[in-house]
């Protein structure tokens, strides 16, 4: 079977890559909390687009070659993933991408959509939050909110 994904599919591939690594509650806390140093963020980044390499340029893919590559970076940001999240994300990945390879792009639409749903239930609860703290109406407190969200 060819490996190379088509035009079409690489940017689709890399934003799943991307949803993928945001969901991943490890690797977020060692972003969040710089267990990797101050260039936390960056190592997580570059990340993306090393799993991206990885499938791009391997003749072969081998799920404990992908599992090495994530369990090495995860090191990099002074993480140990014994949770076994290491081999979940390895086999979303994997699954993901023979997706991909036949155009098939309803697990990134499901993150997609996932990602989406959680944004509109942080937005909500910070309007409710913002209407129960400014004691005022609906539609200032959401005027307040867009301003606060702005700057």
């Amino acid at each position: 079977m060819e490996l190379k994904l088509s035009q079409e599919a690489i940017p689709q591939f890399q934003d799943g890559i991307s949803l993928l690594l945001s969901g991943w509650s490890a690797l977020q806390m060692a972003v969040d909390n710089e267990w990797g140093g101050p260039h936390s963020r960056s190592i997580a980044l570059q990340f993306a687009s090393d799993i991206f390499n990885w499938f791009n340029l391997s003749k072969e893919l081998y799920i404990d070659d992908l599992e090495a590559l994530l369990d090495d970076t995860m090191i990099t940001l002074n993480t140990e993933a014994q949770d076994g999240s290491i081999e979940e994300i390895a086999e979303k990945l994997m699954i993901m991408h023979e997706e991909c390879l036949g155009g098939n792009y309803g697990s990134i639409e499901k993150l997609r959509e996932a990602v989406s749903r959680f944004v509109l239930f942080i937005m909500l609860n910070s309007l409710n939050e913002a209407v129960a703290n400014w004691k005022d109406t609906p539609v200032q407190a959401s005027l307040k909110l867009q301003m606060m969200m702005t700057t």
